[in-house]
């Protein structure tokens, strides 16, 4: 009766776990396949996914980087100039746009140079991180001239808590010697992620708190430590890069913000700071520049609005 019990027990665990796990994937189909329509037609991106479900569970960021990630075609490859690299997330990727409408192509074509764009949907800094501490992101891209981050407000979330609970993340956890990788959460399990990654994010949200109310600063202050972590970040990044390149120029394009970021920290590590909101006296949360009424995503108006001013700015030439 009681081995009959247990069973019970866990075939209602089970079915309990697979019925969300499905719950929580079919969720995020729909929810990539916004960011992603350009790509498949809904079919498609049905049937990728479903293979995703069944081939990819446990899978680490290092093979998910290699077979699943499809970057921007690297454009302006005709001409001579040095390079420049661009990195983030769905912004500088170009969700909802053609290739031709993007940033990195914009970008090519107002300073005739090859831009490479290295930034996917969902991804934030610790990805330019993981990129550059890759022997072989190195052989497809010769000493550019400029590294270009593109950021928006939710990048510093991302370092603790993934957005998409779903999605297999690559995360850094500090350390006296620096950033080192935290492999254990790098998984495509939709339900374990769901739970560890909550748990993730509860657990440092408990201890900023406690670090600035031990300090007594006051509530404005509660991402101090935060910020702290992005410019870690950001700074490491940058030396990685030097060790295979001759003195790029790094830049960070800041095309929205929390008003947390420590950005004078930031440039004290050697990255160049350049708002967007500087750049132009244009509302780009307007419909003029963004996708749709629900969708905030940058449209080809807004790059054209912003990279010849931030050509300028920068004086590439």
């Amino acid at each position: 009766m009681k081995k009959k019990i247990i069973l019970i027990n866990l075939i209602l665990i089970a079915v309990v776990y697979f019925t969300f796990d499905i719950a929580i994937y079919s969720y995020s189909i729909v929810k990539s396949f916004e960011l992603n329509s350009r790509i498949w037609t809904f079919r498609e991106h049905i049937k990728q996914s479903v293979i995703n479900y069944f081939e990819n569970k446990y899978i680490s960021f290092d093979k998910f980087y290699e077979k699943k990630i499809k970057f921007r075609p690297d454009v302006g490859l005709q001409f001579q100039k040095k390079p420049i690299v661009v990195f983030g997330c769905s912004f500088a990727y170009g969700s909802k746009l053609e290739d031709n409408q993007t940033f990195s192509y914009k970008l090519s074509e107002y300073t005739k140079r090859p831009v490479y764009n290295r930034a996917s949907p969902g991804w934030g800094v610790q990805d330019m991180l993981y990129q550059l501490r890759r022997k072989d992101f190195y052989s497809n891209i010769k000493e550019p001239e400029y590294v270009i981050y593109v950021y928006m407000q939710g990048h510093m979330d991302r370092l603790y808590s993934e957005v998409w609970m779903t999605d297999t993340q690559v995360f850094y956890k500090s350390t006296p010697h620096g950033l080192v990788e935290n492999k254990w959460l790098s998984t495509y399990n939709p339900f374990y992620n769901f739970i560890v990654k909550g748990i993730r994010w509860c657990y440092y949200a408990r201890k900023f708190r406690i670090e600035y109310e031990k300090r007594g600063f006051i509530e404005s202050d509660w991402f101090f430590y935060v910020a702290k972590f992005l410019n870690q970040h950001f700074s490491e990044s940058r030396e990685e890069a030097l060790n295979h390149w001759n003195h790029p120029k790094f830049i960070v394009l800041v095309y929205s913000e929390t008003g947390s970021e420590n950005w004078s920290a930031i440039e004290a590590s050697g990255w160049t700071v350049v708002k967007a909101k500087d750049l132009t006296t244009e509302n780009l949360n307007s419909l003029k520049y963004v996708i749709s009424e629900t969708n905030d995503h940058p449209s080809e108006a807004a790059w054209n609005l912003l990279v010849p001013s931030l050509v300028k700015k920068l004086d590439i030439n």
